[in-house]
């Protein structure tokens, strides 16, 4: 058997906190209801508008990530995608984004501070019955009514959403600079064989895992 080398720790020792009075924490502030119905009611319009598009192999569920971005935190939104038929939750990261007349940080007096305010970014996988779901939740808040038991957390999202939109070409090619390798590819054409990689959502059912595999491979 191998020999391993000991590893020393350090002795535990007490740190005291810096001295003085820590500057309290900035505060994001988010538009009134009625503002918010006017900012967001064209970005859900235009799901509604468009449905879950696209051309899929016989037999698969047309499906659409997604994307949900909130100004703050909603803690435990992740269970409220799950409570909801017809989405899975995805991934979710930290974002920042620039301050503007509805979003902005403010500090314990309710001052406005200038500088982005933090978010988050949530990826869902929808079908038909998902965006159907959130559209009538959506519907529902918007008239005052109460949300299903399980999906009260939907109330802040739509309080804190800033962007809900479909997962599309600014994700796909121009963040991932592929729009840029590619033109770099076309310039420097040759006969060799270029090499590509896809990359799948990972979906929590094996069986969905398998179909899109197969899907993929279908289609090349």
């Amino acid at each position: 058997m191998a020999q391993l080398p000991l590893i020393i720790f350090p002795k535990p020792k007490k740190i005291p906190p810096p001295k003085g009075t820590p500057f309290p924490p900035s505060k994001p502030h988010f538009p009134d209801k009625k503002t918010q119905i006017t900012r967001l009611s064209p970005q859900f319009n235009s799901l509604a508008d468009e449905g879950i598009l696209g051309d899929c192999i016989e037999g698969a569920e047309p499906e659409m990530v997604l994307v949900i971005e909130t100004v703050g935190r909603i803690d435990k939104f992740q269970t409220a995608i799950a409570n909801t038929p017809g989405l899975e939750w995805l991934a979710e990261w930290d974002e920042e984004f620039e301050s503007d007349s509805n979003f902005y940080n403010t500090n314990k007096k309710g001052s406005r501070i200038d500088k982005p305010v933090e978010g988050r970014l949530f990826l869902s996988m929808s079908n038909q019955q998902g965006l159907n779901e959130i559209l009538s939740l959506w519907g529902s808040w918007q008239n005052n009514q109460v949300l299903p038991l399980g999906k009260g957390k939907w109330k802040e999202a739509f309080e804190q959403i800033k962007t809900i939109r479909r997962w599309g070409i600014q994700e796909q090619l121009v963040e991932t600079g592929v729009l840029e390798i590619w033109e770099e590819d076309l310039k420097y054409a040759s006969e060799e064989v270029v090499n590509f990689q896809i990359e799948f959502f990972y979906r929590k059912d094996k069986n969905r895992r398998t179909q899109n595999e197969n899907t993929i491979k279908v289609v090349i």
